[in-house]
């Protein structure tokens, strides 16, 4: 008899810059499908011919939570990965304790990243994702909703309750990949 393959799910939580597409993109090296609960709202908003900026996602998003529930974004990404027999993956973009709750009861490893704000905006400033266009103050403005639960949608600090491992993404580049490496072996092992 064949022995199954373990699953060797990831959930990083962070507010914006901290490093989780970095994080992202480690896994996705060696791997890892990477499933964010924002390719939701993402496809929403496309079918609906909107704006993806981040304010019109974040209002799109609370109606889709308000409609069908704080965890949907969680619930739907978490069915994507069983229908399609995912095994390795990580889980991006959690932003409210019911989606940490949620991933964290069918055994996903959460992971949270923390960095200082400043530094979190100079990150952002130099990738220019198509969200990241916005001056310091829209900045501040939007990573305190984020993280302190003004949109109802969102707590990102009350979701570092839910992590099996909270790092902070303050140093080099290297010393952050190294960590990373750390946890896949401590998922693998």
């Amino acid at each position: 008899m064949s022995k199954l393959k373990q699953n060797h799910f990831i959930g990083f939580i962070g507010p914006i810059g901290s490093g989780k597409s970095t994080a992202c993109e480690f896994f996705k090296q060696k791997g890892y499908q990477i499933i964010s609960l924002s390719d939701i709202i993402r496809s929403y908003v496309q079918e609906h011919n909107l704006s993806d900026d981040r304010d019109t996602l974040t209002h799109y998003s609370n109606l889709l939570k308000e409609k069908n529930g704080i965890a949907y974004f969680a619930e739907q990404s978490y069915s994507h990965v069983v229908n399609k027999h995912y095994t390795d993956v990580v889980f991006d973009s959690i932003r409210h304790p019911d989606e940490a709750s949620f991933l964290k009861e069918k055994g996903v490893f959460l992971v949270g990243i923390q960095a200082n704000q400043q530094e979190r905006y100079d990150r952002i400033s130099k990738r220019k994702h198509g969200t990241d266009f916005v001056d310091l103050s829209t900045f501040i403005y939007q990573d305190t909703n984020e993280l302190k639960g003004t949109n109802k949608g969102q707590d990102i600090e009350a979701c570092y309750q839910f992590c099996d491992l909270v790092v902070t993404n303050d140093r080099s580049l290297d010393h952050f990949i190294s960590e990373l490496n750390t946890i896949l072996v401590s998922l693998v092992s």
